[in-house]
């Protein structure tokens, strides 16, 4: 059985060997750390965990966003920080040595005037400039080696909140709906075109329609469920619609956060698959199954701090969910987000190892994680 065949079956409740492993992402400051506790460096984390086929598939690299491009740039650097220009054209200050968010200073997008000026940037204009100039030879390889690949459905909050923050954005809904419905408008016909293209170019391999918004913090989301019905919605039902008319149903949504409230709604608009299901936010992959059934699939749901605090944590975690979801379907079992340097490599090792051993997953007796 293969990775893809794992994938598919176990997030539309079928029998499988067992999951497809989807390794974990520790932050650079992790390996570091991991480094004085006897990780081999210069390994990729597949290797030491003796994964020899981590669960990955091809992001479609299609260009989503402006063009031209806004350029990303250092403004100035110091012994302490950094402070850069990224991609959304924001201001930043990242603090060295600190494993930690950056601090946003400014935003490019100021008045909704702002935000339309950009929608000349967001034309389809048949791919010019957006399609990979190795795309035919791309998608023949895509076909051969038969990972499947992930499309993207685009990000109609997450990207307006990196344009102008927050804060600006809240106020925008109800001062100026006009602007952000002219620039989903057109941002979407992008989305859709792509989407047409790929659809058409890679027949029978789209496994998944990916969406990213990280629109949720600890305890509640940061729109209200009508704000994401009358702004969001729409353009997600029409995304799924078009996906579902080419035989894709695994609707994949990345948000950290609390997203309890917003649920009913996803779920209505046909989203299916959610990560990384944060613990410390009160998502809870248990009592999300009680309430949505097989309606809803997961991604993630392991407490990253229960992993930091060592064994006995990580056994009563991992007790508690692997075994009664695994049985069920429509779960794989993850770090709810990446690896911070509070899990030691000892620790990371007891979870991946009883991991491996609650999944089912054959052991590699060659792995260097082995001897840790």
């Amino acid at each position: 059985m293969t990775n893809r065949e794992r994938f598919l079956r176990t997030m539309h409740y079928e029998p499988v060997d067992y999951p497809p492993v989807f390794l974990d992402g520790p932050w650079s400051d992790t390996y570091e750390r991991w480094y004085t506790e006897g990780y081999p460096k210069g390994m990729d984390l597949g290797t030491f965990l003796g994964v020899a086929e981590p669960f990955k598939y091809h992001g479609c690299g299609i260009d989503t966003f402006l063009i031209p491009a806004i350029t990303p740039a250092v403004i100035e650097e110091t012994d302490e920080y950094i402070l850069r220009r990224d991609c959304y054209g924001a201001t930043l200050k990242d603090f060295k040595g600190r494993t930690t968010m950056p601090f946003w200073l400014d935003y490019a997008v100021k008045t909704p005037a702002d935000l339309l000026a950009l929608t000349e940037r967001l034309e389809w204009h048949n791919g010019a400039g957006r399609i990979p100039a190795d795309w035919d030879a791309k998608v023949a390889e895509w076909r051969r080696d038969r990972l499947g690949a992930v499309a993207y459905g685009g990000s109609y909050y997450g990207i307006l909140r990196n344009l102008m923050g927050m804060e600006a954005l809240s106020l925008m809904y109800y001062d100026a709906p006009y602007a952000i419905r002219r620039y989903s408008d057109v941002y979407h016909e992008l989305i859709m075109r792509i989407l047409e293209k790929i659809f058409a170019d890679l027949k029978g391999e789209v496994i998944m329609i990916q969406f990213g918004e990280d629109f949720a913090y600890k305890t509640a989301p940061l729109l209200s469920p009508a704000l994401y019905r009358e702004f969001i919605m729409p353009y997600h039902r029409a995304v799924v619609d078009l996906a579902r008319s080419h035989g894709v149903d695994l609707f994949f949504f990345d948000s950290d956060g609390n997203i309890n409230e917003m649920l009913p709604h996803m779920l209505e608009a046909g989203i299916n698959l959610i990560y990384p299901v944060e613990c410390a936010a009160d998502m809870d992959p248990l009592a999300l199954r009680r309430t949505y059934g097989r309606q809803l699939r997961m991604l993630g749901g392991i407490d990253k701090m229960a992993v930091a605090r060592g064994p006995a944590a990580i056994e009563a975690e991992l007790q508690r969910k692997v075994p009664p979801l695994l049985r069920e379907g429509g779960f794989m079992p993850r770090i709810d987000h990446s690896v911070g340097t509070d899990i030691s490599l000892p620790n990371f090792v007891y979870y991946f190892r009883r991991l491996k051993e609650l999944c089912g997953m054959p052991e590699n007796p060659a792995a260097p994680y082995l001897k840790i």
